[in-house]
């Protein structure tokens, strides 16, 4: 290869790094415009109600996406709730399978906030009684209230909050 031949391909080569570096940015950007929660209108209230339920707590939530949705492929599976953005800082992904909607409104609401559990605040099965592994056999409306009580006094006094701040930091890391 001659000196000519060795400049055109540097130059190409450093035209092609600017693009991708300008295309990466633009990206970059795109995606923080559209920092808006996408949240499909069966689960709005739902969130809106567990949100309410632990901001009266003072407890706020440390995120910055939030998206629930359904999602058919569920269906074939024994899920009606999946935390697709658990250990995931500062983004809830939430997905619901569509068989949802066949169950009274306290299984409904039980199954959106315990996947949020999961998702938000990195809780594992097991932790506290919203967050059991399955629907509980039988379920009121009362149950999810003192689900959501227990999980409140949980977050306010047994709570490791470094789990959040860990991986929040954590992402910061990955992403400098």
């Amino acid at each position: 290869m001659n000196k000519e031949e060795n400049r055109k391909e540097n130059r190409w080569f450093a035209i092609r790094v600017i693009l991708l570096l300008i295309f990466g940015l633009l990206a970059n950007l795109i995606i923080e415009a559209q920092n808006e929660d996408w949240i499909q209108p069966p689960f709005e209230g739902y969130y809106k109600l567990y949100k309410t339920r632990l901001n009266k707590a003072g407890i706020e939530l440390p995120v910055d996406y939030v998206a629930i949705r359904y999602n058919t492929n569920l269906k074939y599976t024994p899920y009606l709730g999946v935390a697709r953005g658990m250990w995931m800082p500062t983004v809830v992904n939430v997905i619901i399978s569509e068989r949802w909607n066949t169950y009274p409104m306290a299984a409904r609401m039980w199954v959106i906030f315990h996947e949020l559990t999961h998702d938000i605040f990195n809780i594992e099965h097991g932790e506290i009684d919203l967050m059991q592994a399955g629907l509980p056999e039988w379920l009121e409306s009362w149950d999810v209230d003192e689900a959501m009580d227990q999980l409140v006094r949980f977050l306010k006094k047994d709570y490791d909050w470094d789990r959040v701040k860990e991986d929040r930091s954590a992402l910061g890391q990955m992403t400098k």
